[in-house]
């Protein structure tokens, strides 16, 4: 069922052993963890912009002992354990923040592209080449569609946001969509997150009389934030745009 196959994505992720800068052993939300979610290394500001530098093997090893790394994992991490036991009609219930329905907006405004660009009528051997007329349309609208979304003291991350935003929605080049795409969505669901756009889950460990014999039974859920509703509500939608788009 879509229900199932919804928490069964999440569920790969949390069979990984995270590293120890996991948000859940503190107690407190993964922006916690620095003096202030609005001057952290992993979102740059227009005065100090973001740039690729994962180009390699040896770039790509060297990412995974970064404090960014650690973030993106225990951002997975607070996500799975949300979702665990949950359909997507729970992690749908309640009303969503407003974060959560500007960024439901930007998708929405995404599909609605679609049809203004149907598919070319030719023989083609790999993707329909439209693909790249509505990845073009992505690539003009992605600062607009930002400052619409955001607060204004928020606008000076828009130039990093925007380079996860672009890449999430397949390759224009080799017209293709693949894992690496939702990696890109998830990193800038976490800067979003970094800067104070969206809420994260809080989550500590129970005491000692608290705690079961499964190590996910230590974990109490505080405070669930934007966190169901960026699976159930976000993610799902994205799934669907993603879905919409390889027609």
């Amino acid at each position: 069922s879509r229900d199932k196959s919804l928490i069964i994505c999440f569920a790969v992720f949390d069979q990984y052993s995270l590293p120890h800068y996991d948000f859940i052993d503190s107690g407190m939300p993964l922006d916690a963890h620095v003096p202030s979610a609005l001057h952290v290394p992993t979102v740059s500001s227009e005065d100090h912009p973001a740039w690729k530098c994962i180009n390699s093997v040896q770039d790509l090893e060297k990412w995974k002992t970064s404090e960014t790394y650690n973030k993106y994992t225990s951002f997975i991490s607070m996500l799975c354990f949300v979702s665990r036991g949950k359909t997507v009609a729970d992690l749908q219930s309640g009303e969503a923040s407003g974060a959560i329905k500007g960024i439901v907006d930007i998708l929405n405004i995404l599909d609605s592209w679609i049809a203004d660009f149907p598919p070319l009528q030719q023989p083609m051997r790999f993707g329909n080449k439209a693909f790249r007329s509505w990845r073009e349309k992505l690539q003009e609208s992605a600062e607009s569609l930002h400052r619409s979304m955001l607060p204004i003291e928020l606008h000076k991350y828009i130039p990093s946001l925007v380079l996860y935003f672009k890449e999430a929605y397949g390759n224009a080049t080799r017209i293709d969509y693949g894992t690496g795409h939702e990696v890109n969505f998830f990193a800038w669901l976490l800067a979003l997150t970094e800067i104070g756009f969206l809420k994260p889950a809080i989550v500590a460990r129970g005491t000692s009389h608290e705690r079961g014999s499964d190590e996910s039974d230590s974990h109490i859920l505080e405070d669930v934030g934007d966190a169901q509703q960026i699976v159930g509500v976000v993610f799902l939608k994205y799934l669907q745009l993603m879905r919409s788009l390889q027609k």
